[in-house]
């Protein structure tokens, strides 16, 4: 990571680039990169591109076009765990993420965790009531098929 940040922080030192943007499918580095960008007071707007999925709402990407179908199959369900636990942040309403998670797990997927965190700190979220809208939903893998979901009001 430090490697990627010398790199993006050179031309945004150079106070030429007035937008930047980084796609959303790796939200750990999204908002590491503007959290570098605020810390050295760069003029540069860190600006989100979406994320592209397919007819099934998987996460378009190199990695996921590999999958074989089983690996397919399990990848969805991970990819809608997300969006399930991202619809219930939504609706403030409290996050079943066990059942979140077994769910996945039936699906063959190899997860370990799933966590809910701030977007802008990437520090774990206490859910003992609702979540915040806002938040980012990770699988603890960073292999994960869909790292990330992001709830809007």
């Amino acid at each position: 990571m430090a490697k990627l940040l010398s790199i993006v922080a050179a031309p945004l030192g150079r106070r030429t680039v007035l937008q930047a943007w980084f796609g959303e499918k790796d939200a750990e580095q999204l908002a590491i990169i503007r959290r570098l960008a605020a810390d050295l007071n760069l003029p540069a707007e860190i600006r989100a591109v979406p994320i592209v999925r397919d007819e099934n709402r998987l996460a378009l990407s190199s990695r996921n076009q590999r999958l074989t179908p089983e690996h397919y199959q399990s990848a969805l369900s991970l990819s809608g765990a997300l969006r399930a636990l991202a619809e219930d942040a939504r609706r403030g309403r409290p996050l079943d993420i066990p059942l979140q998670s077994a769910h996945v797990r039936s699906a063959g997927a190899d997860l370990d965790y799933l966590v809910v965190v701030d977007p802008a700190t990437l520090k774990e979220l206490d859910l003992s009531e609702t979540a915040p809208c806002g938040t980012r939903l990770w699988p603890s893998s960073p292999h994960g098929w869909d790292q990330s979901v992001s709830s809007t009001p």
